[in-house]
């Protein structure tokens, strides 16, 4: 995750693959997709004025320089075959 501020976050599409999961105050709103689950955004109860971004989210974020990152799939390919391969090394861990 990385931070940004409000005025400069845009979501470009997808609005509509959006779930909006919120608890207790629902000052802080947590954004995951529809289909695969991966939590894209939040609106902070911290800093009301900010976003958290999932980098992986971002269209071109190359993912393969972080370390421990070994089990990865993007939002825009993903499939339940990459679901099902997910869960399968999970399992092994």
């Amino acid at each position: 995750m990385t931070t940004v501020n409000k005025d400069e976050f845009n979501l470009e599409s997808g609005k509509d693959y959006l779930s909006i999961y919120q608890w207790n105050t629902k000052i802080a709103k947590h954004f995951f997709c529809k289909i695969c689950g991966i939590n894209t955004h939040n609106k902070r109860k911290t800093n009301p004025n900010a976003f958290g971004v999932n980098v992986g989210c971002l269209d071109g974020f190359d993912m393969s320089w972080i370390k421990n990152v070994s089990d990865f799939t993007n939002g825009q390919e993903f499939t339940l075959e990459n679901q099902k391969q997910g869960e399968a090394s999970l399992q092994k861990k």
